[in-house]
């Protein structure tokens, strides 16, 4: 990092250029005289004053990149999930407050402004080539990333789920964290109330285990529901995704009321627990292959960005039949990257795994799956299996973390 803050010294230095056109200086800066008669400032505030305006923005949860131009100017590169703001390019000058050219997503449509027109070839070449380090400049600009996005520090934790109801009898819209037998007894039988005969309280080992809960509360929507769709732990903490969603069916809704519900259990923590509702941060993820009986014997996930990994990774995923037509034309590596799961060897024929949820969360790309390893009533065969799933999302720049969503299917 002192080397790339080094690097924006001309940067800082355009702040004050103003007798030569190259803008005007910011309130707050202190600007120093340098032998050569060039006035400069700190360069460490022009570093810290666009990853800040980066990590503040909304609708970056896809892409969120900054990179410094010829040590002159600042590129940045974001995207999202929100209607008519999609998208959003902006080339600086040396402070956020100076906007060279502009191109973002409108509710009117696209739009691309230059308030200097001398940076709009420069400009459209760069939004045109984001997939390319260079951004397409070549070798006659210098163009460094300047990397500020989270680590990918974040862990799955794993989670069974123990209950599912639309019609819970806690009727107050509440999240819970239980780590004792007396309060999952208590919490139990209020929910349990509606139904009759009383459903027994689900055994957990409370020295190993503890319960997490999501209540929506009372709603007169007869479709209404709520999934824990991830658990994660984050440094000191741990995180819970969830989402409260209307079931798409295509029968009517009754008009009753509801009162949505989810219980899973995890391994016991004493770190603090947060619950945020990721619904609105879904993204959405096309199923290229899905398969029992890959060749990939081994647990891993992989993240592919360009077509020629994509070919290898299907190639390991069919194994001796990857004679078959491989989906490679299906992904635009432009837009898309793929993610793929494998839970490795499995001892019987009921092993499975089927896509879940992809969503956004803290600023990393979450990638949830069901993992199945037996089947109610049936009896499994011994024969080795092999699950794996590969699907296509929107590109990302963002930490990925991958987790089993704890529901069976």
């Amino acid at each position: 990092m002192k080397s790339l803050l080094v690097s924006l010294l001309p940067v800082a230095a355009a702040v004050l250029l103003v007798a030569c056109g190259g803008g005007a200086a910011t309130s707050g800066s202190s600007p120093t005289q340098l032998s050569s008669g060039t006035v400069s400032v700190d360069p460490a505030p022009v570093a810290v004053t666009f990853t800040a305006m980066a990590k503040g923005a909304s609708c970056a949860g896809t892409s969120n990149r900054l990179y410094i131009i010829d040590n002159k100017q600042v590129f940045w590169a974001r995207s999202g999930n929100c209607a008519d703001n999609s998208y959003g390019y902006t080339l600086f000058g040396a402070t956020p407050e100076q906007t060279l050219c502009s191109a973002m997503d409108t509710i009117a449509g696209p739009r691309t402004l230059c308030s200097d027109e001398r940076y709009r070839e420069l400009f459209v070449t760069m939004t045109k080539n984001l997939d390319k380090p260079d951004l397409g400049l070549g070798k006659d600009h210098k163009v460094e990333e300047l990397n500020f996005l989270p680590p990918a520090d974040a862990k799955a934790v794993p989670m069974t789920v123990i209950e599912s109801a639309a019609m819970s009898g806690v009727v107050k819209r509440q999240q819970l964290v239980i780590k004792d037998a007396d309060t999952l007894t208590r919490i139990w039988n209020e929910h349990a109330s509606t139904v009759s005969p009383m459903l027994p309280v689900p055994e957990v080992n409370f020295r190993e285990q503890m319960v997490i809960a999501v209540f929506t509360g009372q709603s007169n929507d007869g479709c209404k529901a709520t999934a824990i769709k991830a658990v994660t732990q984050n440094g000191a903490a741990l995180s819970v995704a969830y989402t409260e969603s209307v079931l798409q069916t295509f029968a009517i809704c009754p008009a009753v009321m509801t009162s949505a519900m989810q219980m899973v259990t995890v391994p016991r923590s004493d770190l603090p627990v947060s619950f945020t509702d990721v619904t609105a941060n879904l993204v959405k993820a096309n199923v290229l292959a899905e398969s029992s009986l890959t060749g990939v014997a081994e647990a891993r996930t992989a993240v592919v960005k360009d077509e020629k990994e994509f070919f290898v990774l299907m190639k390991q995923f069919y194994g001796d039949q990857a004679q078959l037509p491989l989906p490679v034309s299906d992904v635009d590596f432009s837009r898309q990257m793929v993610v793929a799961v494998f839970l490795g060897t499995k001892p019987n024929g009921c092993a499975g795994i089927a896509a879940g949820e992809v969503f956004t969360q803290d600023g990393k790309l979450h990638v949830t799956y069901h993992e199945r390893s037996q089947i109610r009533g049936a009896m499994c065969s011994l024969n080795l299996t092999a699950p794996g799933l590969v699907m296509a999302v929107p590109k990302s720049d963002a930490p990925v973390i991958f987790s089993a969503d704890g529901l069976p299917f």
